[in-house]
């Protein structure tokens, strides 16, 4: 039954992590917009809307999920499992994302330079591709279907940023 619980949450951990994650990169596109169009009433709220979506969901969802994520590894005994290494080897990125996303947010605290709104779109992709990979590695659990899926997300996002570059010279040429 332990199991169980730790399993509900660690999932209910996981979807408030990354819902923040999701809704902190709009934020910083409205963020930088605000900042490009000198409107200082939408730049104190975005500031005030990153303070409190970190503080209050980002990192204590994280730290539920990491809590009991490490007890799912410990009673599963998910390290002797290939499937968990591409996992963990996906969610230590999801970690060193979700610490990019702090620098940024530690720049615009700053007035330092910070990526441009176009930027934080592309990179408000990021996460949407990291959790594919996560999620159906635990649940497909075989290396076989992960290098499927993992040439088919690679594919995915070489057509997309072909996509975008595409239609970013479209758009210097008209």
């Amino acid at each position: 039954m332990f199991i169980l619980y730790s399993k509900a949450f660690h999932v209910i951990g996981m979807v408030a992590w990354f819902a923040a994650i999701f809704f902190l990169g709009r934020i910083y596109i409205y963020h930088k917009e605000a900042i490009e169009n000198k409107e200082k009433n939408i730049i104190s709220l975005c500031e005030g809307a990153e303070k409190r979506l970190l503080y209050i969901i980002l990192l204590p969802s994280a730290i539920i999920t990491t809590v009991f994520g490490f007890i799912l590894v410990y009673y599963l005994n998910a390290f002797n499992q290939g499937w968990f290494h591409i996992k963990f080897t996906f969610v230590i990125l999801f970690f060193i994302y979700n610490h990019y996303l702090i620098k940024i947010r530690k720049k615009f605290l700053n007035n330092s330079s910070t990526p441009s709104a176009a930027s934080l779109r592309l990179l408000n992709e990021i996460p949407f591709i990291l959790l594919i990979i996560i999620v159906m590695t635990v649940y497909l659990k075989s290396l076989l279907d992960i290098k499927i899926l993992l040439v088919v997300l690679i594919s995915f996002g070489l057509f997309y940023f072909f996509y975008k570059l595409k239609n970013k010279k479209a758009n210097k040429i008209n």
